[in-house]
């Protein structure tokens, strides 16, 4: 069943309750795909998913725990492969799940930091480095299991507006909403051009032709997108340029120092000293294989 996303009011909802929270809140289709999220993914999770087994580990963890609410059960709230807290609410229309409304990303706030380091270090002896996580794991925010059901139960109270204004159906979505939704949930992913249109289930000359159609090209959507992440990353953390140009899906630095710098104007050195930088870009969709030769 495919579902289609009213971006625009989605992102109206959940980027308020991203502002309220400092979490990240995210839809996800029926086949378990990212479709929609408020904001990007922690910086602790995106440098996990740089690995593609981080990856595959992500995405088999958010598909279990949506398959635990699928028979339409309140609320889901379980620990992540990496020790992080997650929770899962479904959206239904006529009794059939439609999507599935995921936040979290957090630590316990009921459990000592150190205590909880422990635990993810176990979980990561996967990763080849998983003592260079630290910093970004104690930027996480925390949150107790009580309070994450509160926030629970009151996207509950919204999954029947959510449904009365059409913001979640189960419709075919156009080809460039599907785009900007993928490129939101993967920029910080190594992309070929064949690799997306094969995720969503076109050809290339039809991908590229949906986003000529809006004035864009698929680059162009991806550049944008990570250069929006990166500017976020310089404005609020200490990370080494390199590292942040990794974590938005770009390994090669020179390459992406001429990217941001064609983006905003200044180098991103320059972004991080001025404290704003240039005007943030206007960039699509909400949430990386680089794509390059498109």
């Amino acid at each position: 069943m495919k579902t289609t996303i009213n971006f625009e009011e989605f992102d109206r909802l959940l980027s308020s309750f991203s502002q309220v929270s400092g979490m990240r809140f995210s839809i996800l289709d029926p086949s378990f795909r990212v479709v929609y999220a408020s904001v990007n993914p922690t910086a602790f999770c995106q440098a996990v998913c740089g690995c593609e087994e981080g990856l595959c580990r992500c995405q088999a963890c958010d598909a279990e725990l949506a398959r635990g609410v699928a028979g339409g059960s309140a609320v889901n709230i379980q620990t992540c492969h990496a020790g992080l807290l997650d929770a899962v609410i479904p959206v239904t229309e006529g009794g059939e799940v439609t999507a599935y409304l995921f936040f979290g990303q957090v630590l316990d706030a009921s459990r000592p930091l150190e205590r909880q380091w422990a635990t993810t270090r176990r979980a990561l002896e996967w990763h080849p480095d998983p003592d260079s996580l630290y910093p970004t794991f104690q930027l996480l925010k925390r949150y107790t299991i009580q309070e994450l059901k509160a926030f629970a139960h009151i996207l509950q109270c919204c999954t029947p507006y959510i449904w009365l204004e059409g913001l979640v159906q189960s419709a075919a979505s156009t080809v460039y909403q599907r785009l900007v939704a993928y490129v939101g949930a993967h920029y910080a992913e190594h992309l070929t051009l064949q690799q997306i249109a094969d995720d969503l289930g076109v050809s290339r000359t039809r991908l590229c032709a949906a986003a000529k159609e809006h004035g864009t090209t698929v680059l162009e959507l991806m550049q944008e997108r990570r250069i929006a992440a990166a500017q976020k990353l310089l404005r609020t953390t200490d990370l080494p340029v390199a590292q942040v140009a990794e974590l938005v899906g770009v390994s090669d630095y020179n390459y992406f120092s001429r990217v941001f710098r064609t983006g905003t104007g200044v180098s991103p050195s320059s972004y991080r000293k001025s404290g704003q930088g240039a005007a943030p870009l206007s960039a699509p969709g909400a949430a990386g294989r680089n794509v390059r030769g498109v």
